[in-house]
């Protein structure tokens, strides 16, 4: 089995890797790659029907959480697309960013939902993939901005002095504000700026605040003012949960596979790690997991046996401890 899982990851995975970098895969095609997989992975690839001893799910799980780390295509797929938007707001001159800038407008629009007919495909699945269409905007929540002069971030729309954009995490003062769409250099006076924050804003709040809106204006004022500024640049997009605050594919695949938010096993961490053959380590996985056929195992999927009693020392059913503790042949 240590053979299709290298098989799997180094060429099947492999394969459609050109193609999943610039188009979005329809679920069809996703769902038939799997299919493709999880056949060669439990039956050599041979035709007829085979037991799946484990959830597709949990085989594309990371080796730390008791998966085998094979990639699901589409997150894969969705992750690689997503590469095009980084680029897109990151590299500020080329000719190719000249030609979306002038068909499709600015890079905020990917996270407008409207469609129009003149759009490519290419651009609606690139919206959909990075924009509100997965995972509830997923790119966005996992990436920050840096400030510098101030005149790329939205005061209200961008995440960039807290965990959440502000319209949300404040959503009384955003209903009164004037300024929804200012950037935060249009709220602050340029002479005022420091490294360490700035402590004179303009929020443009449209009339006298109530003695509760007041408490929330000043949580507001006591956020932003602690943000530090990088004076001598302009602003930058980064991405939370990278070392060098950089997108990459496997970041971004971490996020939608969930990756990130599962708890690592130090069980399969220390058996992943050991130098033994790979084939023993896939048979001691599938041991833990208990999915082993034993006769146990092929009785509750449904295989008709004669007997469910251990073949060896016929004493009892045959499920996987028996079989490696309990046993007296074995």
């Amino acid at each position: 089995m240590a053979d299709q899982i290298c098989l799997i990851k180094s060429i099947i995975s492999a394969l459609p890797l050109f193609y999943f970098s610039f188009f979005k895969a329809p679920i069809a095609v996703c769902n038939q790659i799997r299919r493709i997989q999880a056949r060669f992975l439990w039956g050599w690839g041979f035709e007829g029907r085979k037991i799946a001893w484990v959830k597709w799910e949990k085989v594309c799980s990371s080796v730390a959480a008791g998966g085998l780390g094979i990639k699901d295509i589409g997150c894969f797929n969705d992750a690689l697309l997503t590469k095009w938007k980084w680029r897109f707001v990151i590299v500020e001159e080329g000719f190719w960013i000249d030609i979306l800038e002038a068909r499709y407008g600015s890079w905020r629009n990917m996270n407008i939902s409207l469609e129009y007919r003149n759009q490519s495909l290419w651009w609606k699945d690139l919206c959909r993939t990075c924009g509100k269409g997965i995972q509830s905007n997923w790119f966005d929540c996992r990436s920050k901005w840096i400030l510098g002069d101030g005149r790329c971030v939205k005061f209200w729309k961008d995440r960039w002095a807290e965990d959440r954009v502000l319209k949300e995490k404040l959503p009384r003062l955003f209903m009164i504000s004037t300024c929804k769409d200012s950037l935060v250099s249009d709220l602050v006076d340029p002479g005022l700026i420091s490294s360490g924050g700035c402590q004179s804003w303009n929020l443009g709040l449209r009339r006298e605040r109530f003695a509760w809106e007041k408490c929330i204006e000043e949580q507001l004022l006591g956020m932003i003012s602690k943000v530090q500024w990088n004076l001598e640049g302009k602003d930058r997009l980064i991405w939370v949960g990278n070392d060098d605050q950089d997108y990459t594919v496997k970041s971004g695949y971490m996020v939608l596979n969930k990756e990130d938010s599962m708890q690592s096993d130090e069980v399969f961490q220390l058996l992943w790690s050991l130098k033994i053959p790979p084939s023993t380590i896939v048979c001691a996985w599938r041991i833990l997991l208990d999915r082993l056929p034993t006769r146990a195992n092929l009785g509750r999927r449904g295989v008709q046996l004669g007997n469910a009693c251990c073949p060896l020392c016929h004493e009892g059913v045959e499920p996987t401890q028996h079989l490696f503790s309990s046993c007296k042949v074995t």
